[in-house]
């Protein structure tokens, strides 16, 4: 291909070649941020440098809301690249549902046509059969007052651990969700704010129990508007990583006794032995600046990312990664797993704004999985035997619903980046493990 040709959108030459172009394109250009879906060739599309006009989905009978020509602002054409970027394996989920045999898109980064397959699938998991008796295990999962969390938690109790403890800063919800457990399931509530350092240290003190078997760092935000904690970190990160990293930190020792416990008695290999930190991360960590984390910047706003808040977030997720990684390394006695839960209909999503909102239907035209769906992952992570094995195997960065290993990107696997980032937790957090 001459150098002028490579210059060439996709579109272009479709629009050149006619309808008897090819309907796959080798390969995204990436000059513009726009995306198109034409069941016929020539495919063509308006540039937001242009127009600032998206068509994306015509036609209610393939099931799909129409969007009909949609203007997008021009601050959110970074935040719908970012998207199309990380969720780009959706995309043949919407070429099933329309009927269209051609896809151009344009974003960040590059996008084979080709590795596009179908976006994760909670099918074949059932958790009322798979979840084995859990006597005897404690459990801690922050943010279970809601969404995936109160789902989680309502899963669990259904199968005799010995007491479920959960966070959230919502006491009426927490009354709720225990007055809807199994008669004699043992749950209890511990008041906190993820994002109040002061907070996680008064609900660290409040654990009591002598033994904790699985932590599931649940509590989440999702592409908040540009925000500080109370600490002073930007909110996506201040929340996602530090707060639920705070709160491991001051109760990883009762995990590891539990683990030497089990050791010391002989017992090592059995159930009892098997201790587990369990991380919701996201395939949004794709979306993370190309330093991965900017620690420089993490005591700021961070409005200078080019993807704006998906960016925060995609650093947020990856730190999540990086945490469970090290965790890891430093205590091979826990079994450490992270998961993507799925997109879910939960208050990440719904309490979005318009255009956020707007970026992540059209990047999900299967729909969203429901709360109880969106456990599955979760809970599989935190039950089901043979997850040490299976995050083993391989280069395993995450597990997608449900129980399918993805290998992240280069970043995932960037051991000074991991290490650094743990250390600089602990003296954040004044906390060292």
């Amino acid at each position: 291909m001459s150098a002028e040709e490579e210059k060439t959108s996709d579109v272009e030459r479709v629009e050149k070649q006619g309808s008897n172009a090819k309907r796959t394109p080798r390969r995204t250009r990436l000059n513009d941020v726009w995306l198109c879906f034409a069941k016929q060739a020539p495919a063509t599309a308006i540039s937001p440098h242009d127009g600032q006009v998206i068509k994306a989905f015509v036609g209610s009978e393939s099931g799909i809301p129409s969007l009909g020509p949609s203007s997008i602002p021009q601050k959110h054409l970074g935040e719908l690249a970012t998207l199309i970027t990380y969720q780009a394996r959706g995309f043949d989920n919407i070429l099933k549902a329309v009927g269209t045999e051609h896809l151009c898109i344009s974003a960040s980064r590059p996008v084979a046509t080709s590795r596009l397959t179908p976006m994760c699938t909670f099918s074949g998991y059932n958790p009322d059969t798979e979840i084995p008796d859990l006597a005897g295990k404690v459990f801690l999962i922050t943010g279970g007052t809601n969404g995936i969390g109160k789902t989680a938690v309502q899963e669990l109790a259904k199968h005799n651990p010995a007491h479920i403890y959960f966070t959230g800063r919502n006491q009426q919800a927490a009354d709720a969700l225990l007055a809807s457990l199994p008669a004699g399931a043992a749950a209890t509530f511990m008041p906190c704010d993820m994002a109040s350092l002061a907070s996680i240290r008064q609900a660290a003190a409040s654990f009591t129990s002598p033994r904790l078997d699985v932590f599931i760092a649940n509590a989440g935000v999702m592409a908040t508007p540009p925000g500080l904690t109370q600490d002073g970190y930007e909110y996506q990160f201040g929340v996602n990583h530090v707060g639920n990293t705070a709160l491991l930190l001051r109760l990883l020792p009762v995990m590891r006794a539990t683990a030497a416990q089990a050791s010391s008695s002989g017992n090592s290999s059995s159930s009892s032995a098997d201790v587990r930190f369990v991380a919701l991360t996201s395939l949004g960590y794709r979306a993370h600046p190309p330093a991965g984390v900017d620690l420089a910047s993490v005591r700021t706003t961070q409005e200078g990312f080019s993807m704006g808040t998906w960016a925060r977030y995609g650093q947020s997720k990856l730190a999540n990664i990086l945490t469970a990684r090290e965790l890891a390394r430093r205590c091979p006695e826990i079994t450490c797993v992270c998961v993507h839960p799925g997109v879910v209909k939960t208050g990440l999503v719904t309490e979005l704004g318009y255009w956020e909102k707007m970026l992540v239907y059209v990047t999900n035209p299967g729909g969203l999985m429901t709360p109880r769906q969106g456990c599955y992952n979760t809970v599989w992570a935190a039950t089901a035997r043979g997850v040490r094995e299976a995050a083993a195997e391989g280069k395993v960065a995450f597990f997608e619903p449900v129980r399918l290993p993805n290998e992240g990107d280069a970043k995932c696997w960037d051991d000074e980046l991991a290490k650094e980032l743990w250390e600089w937790t602990e003296r954040e957090v004044g906390v060292r493990a």
